[in-house]
């Protein structure tokens, strides 16, 4: 019988370790004629984490990521910062082959132990949003609930020291605003105003990260995902060097081209989600 050639046995090995029937030819587009100054990004959005065995609404919990964490390493992707995509893009940073970034928009409490542990021991990285008024007074916070408090100001210090966590400015109030959407204008509101409302919110959120941790955040994250064109504009006047949508899709950025870095899709991983939705979600071709 005729050998496999070495090269189509490793290919046949690793389509069997991911057990998700990677097909030949997905393998061979990012494997082959790779451009080393540009990368196809995937970012997850992760809504919030528990250890609750059957959390509510698209609340994941932290088993759950932890497997995540695993199924990304088996298609071959490997977990950065979005600073590594600004560095990359804008001062000549590396960056891995398949890159994805991991993010998580309500940072309660319970992430200085669970999500730190998960990150130590599968070598992950994350973003996380800060909401500056439930930042500001979860020190002050009545409930001791670590999956309904959020994380302070000393907590956000703790877990930057080691690396692994970075944060994103995800206005300081905004975010409760029932007469608005988000960032978006409201009705019978001038420009004038709006403007002197988003730089007002989202510069003293840049003020309480300075103060109480000594940085300034240089993401941005739409709050609930609504953007507009006078809000992108807006926010674009605001100085970060990456700003997150809830837009979902693959992101491709290229050295030298920081508008890549603006108004970032990130697919949303709902608790209810498979493996083969995720796999799919990624736009990973699989076998039939």
């Amino acid at each position: 019988m005729k050998k496999l050639p070495i090269l189509s046995a490793a290919v046949l090995c690793l389509m069997l370790l991911c057990g998700c029937g990677r097909s030949l030819s997905a393998m061979k587009s990012e494997t082959a004629g790779a451009d080393p100054d540009s990368r196809s990004v995937p970012v997850i959005r992760y809504a919030a984490l528990s250890k609750k065995s059957r959390p509510q609404g698209d609340v994941c919990t932290y088993s759950q990521l932890e497997e995540d964490i695993d199924l990304y390493r088996s298609l071959g992707y490997e977990p950065v910062l979005v600073n590594d995509l600004i560095r990359f893009v804008n001062y000549g940073g590396d960056l891995p082959e398949h890159p994805i970034v991991l993010t998580v928009d309500e940072g309660y409490l319970g992430c200085l132990t669970e999500l730190v542990n998960l990150a130590e021991k599968k070598d992950a990285r994350f973003l996380i949003t800060i909401s500056g008024e439930l930042t500001d007074h979860a020190a002050d916070d009545a409930d001791p609930d670590p999956e309904r408090t959020h994380l302070d100001w000393e907590s956000i210090k703790a877990m930057r020291t080691g690396g692994r966590f970075e944060f994103a400015n995800g206005t300081y109030s905004l975010f409760k605003d029932t007469q608005r959407r988000g960032c978006l204008r409201k009705k019978g509101e001038s420009e004038r105003q709006y403007r002197r409302v988003i730089f007002n919110d989202v510069f003293t959120l840049q003020r309480l990260c300075d103060e109480h941790c000594a940085f300034k955040p240089n993401v941005f994250t739409f709050p609930k995902g609504h953007a507009d064109d006078m809000a992108k504009q807006t926010i674009g006047e605001c100085g970060f060097e990456a700003v997150m949508t809830c837009d979902s899709g693959i992101n491709h950025i290229r050295r030298g081209a920081p508008n890549g870095l603006f108004c970032l899709k990130r697919i949303d991983r709902k608790g209810s989600l498979k493996e083969e939705d995720i796999i799919k979600a990624l736009g990973i071709k699989t076998a039939n």
